[in-house]
């Protein structure tokens, strides 16, 4: 679990972000989102900024929250 307030993200991500492990610069993938419909079904999947990740070096590493960078 991590928590990070609205006053610790910082500006609004772009398509790549500069990676501090290997000084390359990597595209941010973002998710994607789909909402429980009343009647029980869901929505069909739609881009999410909620989370951003990039890939370095076979990891994973969080890039932004909402759509600002972490």
């Amino acid at each position: 679990m991590i928590a990070i307030g609205n006053d610790e993200l910082g500006p609004e991500a772009g398509e790549s972000i500069a990676c501090d492990k290997c000084g390359y610069t990597h595209p941010i993938e973002f998710g994607t989102s789909r909402t429980l419909k009343d009647d029980g079904t869901w929505t069909e999947s739609h881009p999410s900024k909620l989370v951003g990740f990039y890939r370095c070096g076979g990891q994973l590493y969080l890039a932004s929250l909402n759509g600002r960078l972490v």
